[in-house]
């Protein structure tokens, strides 16, 4: 038996972090490839693995996400819970954009 909803934001960070770790290890293992002078392997790869084109922006919402945590924490000091509710309602959008668009590049 399962117990919650596929909509909500821990559905969305699921997601998110799930396809953040495949996409670091594709990182890895082209990281990989180019140090070891297979450029042609690493071009081959990148083309079997479009997740990789979206390391970017993965990274960029992975430390948008890390700065939102920052602002969330002082909000719960501050007792600011309206703030608390807009920057769980910003990391959830930003993680289901990633999300969105990389169900659009593996379509």
């Amino acid at each position: 038996r399962f117990v919650g909803d596929t909509k909500g934001q821990s559905a969305e960070s699921g997601k998110f972090y799930a396809a953040l770790t495949r996409i670091n290890e594709h990182q890895a293992e082209m990281k990989g490839l180019r140090a070891s002078g297979r450029g042609a392997e690493a071009a081959e790869y990148a083309k079997e693995n479009p997740e990789y084109r979206l390391a970017l922006m993965a990274t960029a919402t992975e430390r948008a996400l890390s700065e939102d945590r920052k602002l969330k924490r002082k909000a719960i000091a501050a007792g600011n819970t309206e703030l608390v509710k807009q920057i769980e309602a910003r990391s959830s959008a930003r993680m289901k954009a990633f999300n969105e668009r990389l169900s659009a590049l593996e379509n």
